[in-house]
């Protein structure tokens, strides 16, 4: 989680977000994760998130999650294909 953390934190760096996201799909990607797993996550995500902004929840912020999960499952696949490229090379 604390990878998550660090790529909230940097956001607005395009450049910095773009080597949190990679670093953060690389290292799942040894322990097999795929992005199916990354998924099934919401629904605890989605939990955390009304306990912690109560009322203040919005649509919004549930989607900005939702899709932030959904961009870092993306790079996971990304980066098992590129895994899987340099062991044939």
């Amino acid at each position: 989680m604390a990878g998550l953390k660090e790529i909230v934190e940097v956001m607005d760096d395009e450049e910095k977000l773009t080597y949190f996201m990679a670093r953060i799909a690389r290292s799942h990607v040894k322990w097999n994760i795929n992005k199916y797993h990354i998924t099934n996550m919401l629904e605890g995500v989605d939990a955390v998130l009304k306990r912690s902004f109560e009322e203040k929840l919005t649509d919004e912020i549930v989607n900005a999650y939702h899709t932030l999960y959904d961009v870092i499952g993306n790079l996971l696949d990304i980066q098992k294909k590129l895994v899987i490229v340099k062991k044939h090379f």
